[in-house]
């Protein structure tokens, strides 16, 4: 019989926005993160709107 291996799945990392988020304080919080790659994870953002309470992928 052959070995099992586990493959890791990374589960998508979201953060909710709070009131005066932008962008790149947003990318500020997590290690290795743009604005590019923020707007690459979220292709509905439209520019730079964030809206309260909003969920958008950061990982």
């Amino acid at each position: 019989m052959g070995a099992v291996t586990k493959t890791s799945v990374k589960k998508p990392l979201f953060y909710t926005v709070k009131q005066g988020d932008t962008l790149w304080n947003i990318s500020q919080k997590y290690q290795g993160l743009s604005i590019e790659k923020i707007k690459q994870l979220n292709p509905t953002l439209k520019g730079t709107n964030l809206v309260t309470g909003q969920k958008i992928r950061v990982g």
